[in-house]
């Protein structure tokens, strides 16, 4: 797969934020998205690939831990990252830490939960190998503030 699949991804991005009133800032491979003052939190797509430049994955990040790949290659790759920073603006994204009894983080999980039902869940597991394995006792959710819807 070329670079023209993420062409297609930061100009429909770039699109969708100036439409809310935001700005989009393309840099080699990352696209940062402010959003318009008071409202929303900045997001990032970063584009990664492989040294042939065939494989290629989109991480998308936003608020203190919210972290998601997306392939670019797979069936419906381009839409599918689309749809997940969409999501993430709409304020169907959370950030939830994965909590032992005494209180250590062990996970952190990104969550998107949009009303089409397609929703994801993505786990960075422990900071430290010793607490991997280690029950979740309970969870902080913090939802990502959305951004205006547009006009």
């Amino acid at each position: 797969m070329s670079s023209k699949a993420w062409s297609r991804v930061v100009d429909r991005l770039s699109d969708e934020v100036t439409r809310r009133g935001g700005s989009a800032i393309l840099d080699t491979d990352m696209l940062t998205m402010e959003p318009p003052v008071d409202s929303g939190e900045m997001v990032r797509a970063i584009r990664f690939s492989d040294q042939s430049g065939e494989d290629q994955t989109v991480t998308i990040t936003t608020g203190f831990a919210f972290r998601t790949a997306v392939s670019l290659n797979s069936e419906g790759g381009p839409e599918n990252v689309y749809r997940t920073v969409v999501a993430i603006l709409d304020g169907y994204a959370a950030e939830v830490a994965e909590v032992a009894a005494d209180g250590t983080w062990l996970n952190v999980a990104a969550t998107i939960e949009p009303p089409d039902g397609r929703n994801r869940r993505s786990t960075q597991m422990a900071p430290a190998m010793r607490l991997t394995g280690l029950p979740v006792d309970h969870e902080h959710r913090r939802q990502i503030d959305p951004w205006p819807r547009p006009s």
